[in-house]
């Protein structure tokens, strides 16, 4: 829920937790600062990405986040960990993720990413990430990037003095 502070306004649905025993309502804890702008973000999926980290990608689409890469597992199953004796343990489903009614729900089939990187380019093939990247992001924040300001235009709240103090 942290992470999703970080891009999604204070309140939002996160979508919730329905356990045999209790049903959990997930909305967006309050953060001291703004959510941050989704044009400029962009998330890296694969098809290991799943459960929580699923999750929050879905709720970062659903935001206006771009998302690169391959389509996710597609898991909303959470799970729970017994010890059995000193060397043993069974991992048992627990209970399940809904998403919020804003959010397309990718529980069975994974999100399809906006921009796909082929399965047979390695996910660490920097070029084939960087033409995703750039074909994900917006043009302007393209621009931004490969033109950095000078020093003359730059902000000059943000010069440090260099004389003595």
């Amino acid at each position: 829920l942290d992470i999703a502070a970080l891009f999604l306004p204070v309140g939002a649905e996160l979508g919730r937790i329905d356990a045999k025993q209790r049903g959990e309502r997930l909305v967006a804890p309050r953060t001291p600062k703004a959510p941050l702008d989704a044009s400029a973000i962009v998330a890296l999926v694969g098809p290991h990405t799943a459960s929580a980290a699923e999750a929050i990608v879905a709720l970062l689409k659903a935001s206006g986040v771009r998302v690169i890469g391959r389509r996710t597992y597609g898991k909303c199953a959470i799970q729970s960990v017994y010890p059995i004796g000193r060397q043993g343990a069974v991992k048992l489903t627990t209970a399940f993720y809904v998403p919020p009614d804003t959010v397309r729900d990718y529980c069975d089939d994974g999100i399809e990413p906006d921009h796909e990187i082929a399965a047979g380019e390695a996910v660490n093939d920097g070029e084939a990430i960087a033409e995703a990247l750039v074909a994900a992001l917006p043009a302007a924040l393209i621009d931004r990037i490969a033109s950095p300001p000078t020093p003359s235009t730059a902000d000059p709240r943000r010069r440090r003095s260099r004389g003595k103090r």
